[in-house]
């Protein structure tokens, strides 16, 4: 067992590479992709490590299972050229291998004691130097929970120890959020840092991270294992980012938030969830200034040792294969096995026929269409796919002059002549990576032809963002028909982004809010503001607000609790903008 062990531990070396390597790959298709997809990837890569190392394990294990014997021995017989190479291996590897096995369980041992030392820590972090914040903090968290959809009971602490904003634990999860960032930092920023918390709860990164480093302590020795965990580390906060900015409606206060943080920054434990987490420079830059991940260097090595490992693995595959079950029965199948007295000469093989009935070969049809210059892959990818002469030719009397791989691609994506007879029925010339775009996203005649009939004039661009954000022409008439005024198309592409549906909308007109337009609704949504609030705000006095006097009264977070406690301190004939100054400039917190 030891031998197997150790055997699984040489083999993770380039199964660990080879993983890293197409994680590597696929962080470069994915650059342009949301930190979710990124993310995913990353621990889809992660999650494959000790699966593999578990089925190698499996695998090599000695089997005493006799009615296996059969078949090992075929499979002895088989190695029959490599015995003797396998059987020096397995030899020389005697005294070595048990001593493998060895120190890699003391380092498992080691790094186990490392993260049993964190947590400890995290405990201490815990249960010490903390104290409840103020109401009113309680209170965001609460409201901020609610916009998340988070139903779980969440602690909030002021911690004395902390020096950074941090989530610990999983099943009773308690945000530490320490002193100086309460008092040094706007209550916008706090809680756009609450939100980023929230967010690690919300998708269990607590859990996660604790089994992302029990990976990394089973195979410490591999540096592509630290590497993917690093990345996923670091699309982990993006992700968090992500939902914190959608949560606060503004991508500039957070980063302005993060690089306030970057100056109480204090080196918190591995396993907390802490918003300093990962670069805090790159996630400023992506927060500001968006643009495609670019493919770091690490990935180009990782692609070179890939290969080189995966080269290496295919060439001694056939000694490595040869465990402890096949060795037993290799010296006996490594002897020569007399021949039967008689033995009947075999029967040549009937040579295939052609496919066409008119013995026109694969090839032939292709040069028939004018393909001659062919490659050996681009044939078996016509081969593959099912590109043929006639598919072609009929391409090509759309209009189209195609090159091979865009062949393949519309036979992949399913673009047929009828497709293109129908697509063109709408008035469009479009490209052939257009065609390819309508079918992805499903773009088709009848929906486009409702919304001409409505009055909007699409291009192929529109018709493609019109089905990415799933935008009818039945809630496009609903919109319009609420009293608001016939919308443009890029304001019911933004309606759609922001969550603005006809429910939503026609709420607001019940309500009997003033001057309400699309700008303004999209600005209620964005803001999420509600009726509810709006009546309670109207019960303290304040009445007949303007859409704008909401939006205002969401932007500087005007709340009925803040009113009250106003009227309590003598401020109850105010008008609604001294009210918002009150608000803006902090007369009333606590010093």
């Amino acid at each position: 067992m030891l031998n197997t062990l150790a055997w699984t531990l040489l083999h993770f070396l380039w199964q660990g590479t080879l993983l890293a390597l197409l994680f590597a790959l696929a962080q470069r298709f994915l650059a342009s992709s949301s930190a979710r997809a990124r993310y995913a990837a990353a621990a889809a890569a992660m999650l494959a490590m000790p699966l593999c190392g578990l089925a190698t394990f499996l695998y090599l294990a000695p089997s005493t299972a006799p009615a296996s014997a059969s078949a090992t021995r075929s499979f002895a017989a088989a190695l029959a050229p490599t015995v003797h190479t396998a059987q020096a291996l397995a030899a020389s590897s005697r005294d070595y291998l048990p001593w493998l096995a060895y120190a890699w369980m003391t380092g498992v041992i080691l790094l186990s004691l490392r993260m049993l030392g964190q947590w400890t820590v995290l405990q201490r972090y815990r249960h010490i130097a903390i104290r409840p914040v103020q109401q009113q903090w309680q209170r965001s968290v609460h409201m901020l929970a609610e916009r998340l959809r988070l139903r779980r009971p969440i602690r909030l602490y002021e911690s004395a120890i902390a020096d950074v904003p941090a989530v610990v634990g999983w099943l009773r999860p308690v945000i530490l959020i320490p002193a100086s960032a309460l008092t040094q930092l706007t209550p916008g920023q706090v809680e756009a840092l609450l939100a980023h918390e929230l967010a690690h709860i919300l998708r269990h990164d607590y859990l996660i991270n604790l089994l992302q480093t029990s990976v990394e302590t089973l195979f410490f020795y591999h540096p592509a294992v630290w590497w993917v965990g690093r990345h996923m580390r670091q699309e982990r906060e993006n992700c968090c980012d992500d939902i914190a900015v959608q949560v606060c409606g503004d991508p500039v206060v957070y980063a302005r938030a993060l690089a306030d943080l970057e100056q109480l920054r204090f080196q918190m434990p591995a396993l907390a969830m802490a918003a300093s987490g990962g670069s805090l420079l790159q996630r400023i830059e992506r927060l500001i200034l968006p643009q495609p991940a670019r493919t770091a260097p690490a990935a180009l090595w990782l692609t070179a040792c890939g290969l080189f490992a995966v080269t290496l693995a295919v060439w001694a595959a056939p000694s490595l294969r040869v465990s402890a079950r096949v060795l037993p029965f290799a010296a006996q199948a490594a002897q020569p096995t007399p021949k039967p007295a008689t033995q009947p000469a075999p029967k040549p093989s009937p040579s295939p026929k052609p496919s066409n009935a008119n013995g026109e070969s694969f090839l032939d049809n292709l040069e028939r269409a004018g393909l001659k210059d062919l490659t050996v892959d681009q044939m078996v990818a016509f081969k593959i796919h099912g590109v043929t002469g006639d598919f072609i030719q009929s391409i090509r009397s759309a209009g189209y002059q195609p090159d091979p791989d865009q062949l393949v691609s519309l036979r992949i994506h399913g673009i047929t002549p009828e497709f293109i007879r129908e697509i063109k029925g709408l008035g469009w010339s479009p490209s052939l990576d257009e065609l390819v775009a309508f079918k992805i996203h499903g773009v088709d005649s009848a929906s486009i032809a409702s919304m001409k009939q409505l009055g909007y004039q699409l291009d192929p661009e529109n018709a493609v963002a019109m089905k990415i954000h799933g935008l009818t022409p039945e809630v496009a008439r609903a919109l319009n028909g609420l009293g608001y005024g016939k919308a443009t198309f890029d304001e019911l592409i933004s309606m759609r982004i922001h969550g603005v549906d006809p429910e939503f909308a026609a709420s607001w007109k019940q309500a009997g809010v003033q001057d309400l337009d699309i700008d303004k609704l999209i600005a209620l949504r964005i803001h999420n503001a509600t009726i509810a609030e709006v009546k309670a705000v109207e019960a303290l006095g304040y009445r007949n607000l303007s859409a704008d006097k909401i939006i205002e009264m969401r932007i500087f977070g005007l709340t009925p609790d803040f009113i009250r406690e106003a009227q309590k301190r003598g401020f109850k004939n105010l008008d609604f903008d001294r009210l918002v100054k009150l608000k803006q400039f902090g007369l009333l917190d606590k010093e």
